[in-house]
């Protein structure tokens, strides 16, 4: 995989995204592929969807290693930053659904899956689409732009099979912002899987003398909120899975980075 590194205004002129830096494409692999993408090594925190994650890495590595589940899935993408999962899920899925919060970081993943454009066209997708969508708040009025969701968008992201998430786990008001929207749509038919990725990040705390991680605390308390939950019809699986599976990117695999899956059944009643 290729990058471009994006300059402080992250403008989308290919003079100022600087030089390309190469990094995390296995080349030990004799049958690779590269990607083009663009990004910032390093950003605000509203904007840390404009950096590249190894969260992303560990995700688009099971989609490869799955990728013959992905034949049929409609696939919705939340908080997809550089749109490097949408990518790699539209090399397999027909349909794919890429979203983040800013139109900034919309845009971005766009540009990145056109620099792509030619080795998805070996694919079978169909469809990608590229929208805004505030899961933190989803009363929030977005401006109108080709980026605003449209009712067509909403009974796509009703009808999704696959809800892909990689490292949107870091403040807690975001990570309960998250828990509510799946849960609102695993409450809808079809059954539906989440994959999400989660990074175990430790800090000293002061207050406990001790070492924690609160972020990934809060996490398996919403986790745990969401299985136990009694909806009648609906109810809701998780498992933390194994991630032995092969290295497509070259990044580091460390045993704190998690990949989790989340799943709804829905009873039929008698």
């Amino acid at each position: 995989m290729s990058s471009r590194l994006l300059d402080e205004d992250y403008s989308q002129t290919e003079e100022n995204i600087g030089k390309a830096q190469h990094f995390s494409l296995n080349e030990e692999r004799p049958d690779y592929e590269v990607l083009t993408l663009e990004h910032s090594m390093e950003t605000i925190i509203p904007e840390v969807g404009m950096q590249i994650w190894s969260g992303a890495l560990l995700l688009c590595d099971y989609l490869i290693h799955n990728h013959r589940d992905l034949d049929s899935s409609t696939v919705l993408d939340l908080g997809a930053g550089t749109g490097i999962t949408s990518i790699v899920a539209a090399m397999f899925a027909p349909h794919v659904l890429c979203t983040d919060y800013l139109a900034s970081i919309v845009e971005l993943s766009e540009r990145n899956w056109e620099r792509n454009r030619d080795l998805l066209s070996k694919r079978s997708c169909d469809q990608i689409v590229f929208k805004i969508l505030d899961w933190s708040s989803p009363a929030a009025a977005a401006s109108e732009s080709k980026y605003t969701i449209t009712s067509d968008d909403l009974k796509f992201i009703e009808d999704a099979t696959l809800i892909l998430a990689a490292e949107v786990i870091y403040d807690e008001e975001l990570t309960d912002g998250f828990f509510q929207t799946i849960y609102n749509l695993l409450m809808k038919s079809p059954p539906k899987t989440v994959l999400l990725t989660v990074e175990r990040r430790i800090i000293f705390s002061t207050d406990n003398q001790d070492i924690c991680s609160p972020a990934y605390e809060h996490f398996l308390e919403n986790l745990n909120d969401l299985v136990t939950v009694d909806e009648g019809l609906v109810y809701f699986t998780s498992e933390k899975m194994n991630t032995t599976f092969p290295l497509y990117f070259q990044y580091q695999r460390v045993k704190e980075l998690e990949l989790w899956q989340i799943t709804s059944q829905i009873c039929v009643s008698p």
